[in-house]
């Protein structure tokens, strides 16, 4: 009986730590996805004619920011390096 609690326990933290793995992996993915969604509103500004272009540019170019910004503090709360998962920001 107590080898089923045992393993009963480690299947359960097993569980945990694979569900962490996926949130952290989720969170690199959503990373490199602002990212590239900055580099679009970036090129969105250098591009813009006309106020109302200049003024939706500028709109979207902070929004990303602020995405990459509150993205990268999770990330450092949960203590989460690109290294750490294996993988590059490619």
């Amino acid at each position: 009986m107590r080898w089923l609690t045992i393993k009963c326990w480690f299947s359960s933290v097993q569980r945990q730590e694979v569900a962490e793995a996926i949130e952290h992996e989720q969170l690199m993915d959503d990373i490199r996805q602002a990212l590239r969604e900055w580099e679009r509103a970036h090129a969105r500004f250098q591009y813009a004619v006309g106020e109302d272009e200049v003024d939706y540019a500028i709109f979207t170019l902070e929004a990303a920011e602020k995405r990459v910004t509150m993205l990268i503090k999770k990330a450092k709360r949960d203590e989460l390096h690109a290294l750490k998962l294996g993988k590059g920001w490619t």
